[in-house]
């Protein structure tokens, strides 16, 4: 189900043009799902280079998505 909003999201189509290896990882955070798109082809200090992230409502439409190019710590929004 998740893997589905990742593929047809905004985000997720960007994300997967330049990484074929992706990983999704599912967090509750209160009443959002955080959905955590990894590329896996990169690791570095204990973290994955490039990743990105979807919020979503409970009835599963994207909030935000944010890209993070090389850390957690840079976020570029990308409209959902």
């Amino acid at each position: 189900m998740y893997n589905n909003i990742v593929k047809t999201s905004v985000l997720g189509r960007k994300f997967a043009e330049f990484s074929p290896n992706l990983h999704v990882s599912v967090l509750k955070e209160g009443e959002f799902i955080v959905l955590r798109i990894m590329d896996l082809r990169y690791f570095f200090k204990n973290d994955f280079l490039n990743q990105a992230t979807l919020t979503l409502d409970k009835d599963m439409n994207v909030l935000s998505s944010i890209m993070h190019p090389y850390s957690l710590k840079k976020s570029i929004a990308v409209n959902p």
